[in-house]
């Protein structure tokens, strides 16, 4: 993703370059997740990930909202990858899309691009590193 409306990413050890999608819910892997897409940044980063056959990381949402210029205040520091599975023009003539959710990430670094566009880099949690009670995982949702 390469372009004037983006800043530079700022510096990590490593990790990976994902737009984030904050939501006020939470994906695990393997989860469904149904959106409908209005926002153009949001349209925008939906139709580069269909493009380039590219996920996208969803977060959860700690302060702030997920609509309109005032936003995610606060995110979770982990979340999830989230495949697009399919989409349609909606009825009212929005998009929606249907995605699952893949695997687990730790965000490093966080920035926002000037069309509003969440982004960040991230780090890949091992699935076996992750707690096989559902309970434990109640990190990626408190954080």
């Amino acid at each position: 993703m390469s372009g004037s409306d983006q800043r530079a990413a700022p510096a990590a050890p490593d990790g990976v370059e994902l737009p984030l999608f904050p939501l006020a819910a939470a994906l695990l892997p393997g989860g469904s997740l149904q959106l409908r897409i209005f926002e153009p940044r949001y349209l925008d980063m939906i139709g580069r990930c269909m493009r380039e056959g590219a996920a996208f990381g969803v977060v959860r949402i700690l302060e702030g909202g997920d609509t309109g210029a005032g936003g995610a205040r606060r995110m979770a520091t982990a979340g999830t990858s989230a495949r697009i599975v399919d989409f349609d023009t909606l009825p009212d003539g929005l998009l929606g899309i249907s995605c699952v959710g893949e695997q687990c990430f730790r965000v490093l670094a966080r920035w926002q691009r000037p069309d509003g566009l969440h982004m960040a880099r991230v780090q890949w949690l091992e699935a076996a590193s992750l707690p096989s009670d559902p309970r434990q995982l109640a990190v990626l949702l408190a954080q």
